[in-house]
């Protein structure tokens, strides 16, 4: 078998890894015991791992883009969550894809769920915060360029707790609410680009 962590500092342990064709991506606290990031090595070990997140304390691993050339994280200072993409060849510094442009007055910022669409070219996140009495959810999508970065939900929604992606990744669908008393839910039905929702269960009676 092949070792394709490298060394790792005393104490330190890889925490969370994906597989492409050619290579693995890893989460590790290499350098600094306790301080994970991420770093790309070839799946046959014929290079040493490339530190792809280099000073940043990394959170979350979320998700290999399905050519393997992207990967996704989050890193969590001051108890706000940050999405970032990097791309696996280290070539450009990670990425902050929605740490700005998104308001925030709540205790604490962190994502629920994070998935890539079906072809790869962007994000579609569902964004909590935290006032310390209840969590209120955002859903918001992004192109992996960092371009294009809208809200697919009309605002903020103690019901919405997950989504579900179509296979080609155009379309998500989620359950939306009374952000107070969960007085209504119904299914909604929103292009990944933000262009358009639609409600597919009519009928549901609004207070």
């Amino acid at each position: 078998p092949l070792v394709l962590s490298g060394a790792l500092v005393a104490g330190g342990s890889v925490n969370a890894f994906w597989a492409g064709e050619e290579f693995v991506v890893y989460q590790a606290d290499a350098v600094v015991d306790g301080r994970d990031e991420l770093y790309s090595v070839p799946l046959d070990g014929s290079a040493p791992p490339l530190a792809l997140t280099p000073g940043l304390d990394v959170y979350r691993f979320y998700a290999l883009a399905r050519d393997g050339a992207r990967a996704l994280f989050s890193t969590y200072p001051h108890s706000e969550e940050r999405l970032y993409v990097v791309p696996t060849d280290a070539s450009v510094p990670p990425l902050d894809l929605a740490g700005s442009g998104i308001p925030t007055g709540f205790a604490a910022t962190f994502f629920w769920q994070v998935e890539l669409t079906g072809d790869g070219q962007r994000v579609v996140f569902l964004r909590a915060e935290d006032d310390d009495s209840y969590v209120q959810c955002e859903l918001w999508s992004a192109r992996l360029d960092g371009t294009s970065l809208v809200q697919l939900n009309p605002g903020p929604r103690i019901a919405l707790t997950e989504f579900r992606l179509a296979p080609d990744g155009a379309r998500v669908v989620y359950i939306d609410g009374d952000p107070i008393a969960f007085a209504y839910s119904e299914l909604v039905s929103a292009r990944t680009d933000g262009s358009s929702w639609r409600i597919l269960t009519p009928g549901v009676e609004r207070p």
